[in-house]
């Protein structure tokens, strides 16, 4: 009878009274969801993964350069086409193909996950092209300036992306820094300026040399490199971390292979139009007359399974640890191409002395530090 006489004296209030903890409900199944998308994330890193990425670099990026030397040796172009260049780290996705279904496959999957969240699907399909075009232009970029300004310069300006990387990285994905991941950066800062007396046979003869405009187009290649990855790292938080959540499935390696193929694809679309249009294609025939057919197809082919391969190890570092810490991955594994440049080839006044020994000390110094900072996150949880 109390509680009548209450509902017939005061309804609205009884109304209010009933609505909050609806709200409350409500809000906590967001945080929920969100605090859960965070911990699953963060539960199924696995070493593996990490250690299987940084090779992915290490391995993908030395190769890749390995063979860009080989074709500036053997060839009589020094200006292989910076829209070709642009479309040789893009145009290997058809190799990612059967990867990307298996790992779905493995989840149990019957169609790609891009259809799996209707909100999400819209999201991506503008994102994933935005990824594309980011990795075309830094590309570019940064084969327009290797071709403008000689390559000690060019990699002193380059190696500013470890500047631009954590700012990014702080306003983007409000990344937190310790003062492991400051001498992590400090030791691939030097690492990677120490390079600049590395040889490159494709550097511009002095006559060649346009200063203001390849150290412009040197700087613009790493924001976006930078702004790239920081990207990357925001999209695997915000977008397919809450479509994993909201379909059931716990964060996978699948998420990198796929973001990699379809911005690949998008990547490619743009690249190959811009071969055509800007006359580049004449540059394939007269180097197919130049190594022959089949040397020609097979070079290009390893090139392109290689950068293939280092972007979805640098993807999957991002999405393993950061974006800061898949960035000194690949800085650091410009000492260790000088070095093979040395083994592999027979460039003038390219010898292994004390600055490329020290490059990496400094390579080996800033993954070290990384590492124990990693070691000791897992430590603490």
């Amino acid at each position: 009878m109390a509680r009548d006489q209450l509902m017939q004296n005061n309804p609205q209030d009884v109304g209010k009274f009933v609505q909050i903890p609806i709200n409350n409900e409500e809000h906590s199944s967001t945080t929920l969801m969100n605090q859960t998308a965070t911990s699953n994330r963060t539960s199924t890193i696995k070493w593996p993964t990490i250690i299987i990425c940084v090779i992915f670099v290490i391995t993908g990026q030395s190769v890749a350069r390995l063979i860009e030397n080989y074709y500036y040796l053997h060839s009589n172009n020094k200006r292989q086409g910076t829209w070709i260049l642009s479309l040789l780290q893009v145009i290997g996705f058809p190799f990612l193909r059967i990867p990307l279904y298996f790992l779905l496959y493995t989840e149990n999957l019957t169609k790609p996950r891009l259809s799996s969240h209707r909100s999400s699907l819209k999201y991506l399909t503008i994102l994933y092209p935005c990824i594309g075009i980011d990795m075309v232009m830094q590309a570019r970029l940064a084969a327009i300036s290797k071709n403008e300004i000689p390559f000690n310069v060019f990699t002193l300006i380059y190696t500013s992306q470890l500047l631009f990387t954590p700012i990014f990285s702080f306003f983007i994905n409000k990344i937190k820094f310790n003062r492991w991941i400051v001498i992590s950066l400090i030791f691939a800062i030097a690492g990677g300026s120490l390079t600049l007396y590395s040889s490159f046979p494709g550097e511009p003869n002095k006559d060649e040399v346009r200063y203001v405009r390849g150290v412009l187009y040197a700087l613009f290649a790493a924001v976006i490199l930078s702004i790239t990855l920081s990207s990357i790292k925001n999209i695997f938080e915000t977008v397919i971390s809450k479509r994993d959540v909201a379909t059931h499935r716990n964060p996978s390696f699948a998420s990198v292979v796929e973001l990699i193929f379809f911005s690949s694809i998008a990547a490619t679309v743009v690249s190959l139009a811009a071969v055509f249009i800007s006359g580049e294609h004449h540059i394939i025939k007269r180097d197919v007359r130049v190594f022959g057919k089949k040397a020609y197809l097979g070079i290009m082919t390893v090139q392109v399974f290689a950068w293939q391969i280092y972007w979805v190890g640098l993807a999957g570092l991002v999405f393993a640890v950061s974006d800061v810490f898949s960035n000194v991955i690949s800085v650091s594994t410009w000492p260790i191409v000088s070095v093979l440049t040395v083994l592999f080839f027979d460039i003038d006044k390219d010898k292994f002395d004390a600055f490329k020994g020290a490059a990496l000390a400094c390579a080996f110094l800033s993954v070290a530090s990384y590492f124990y900072r990693l070691r000791q996150e897992k430590r603490n949880r």
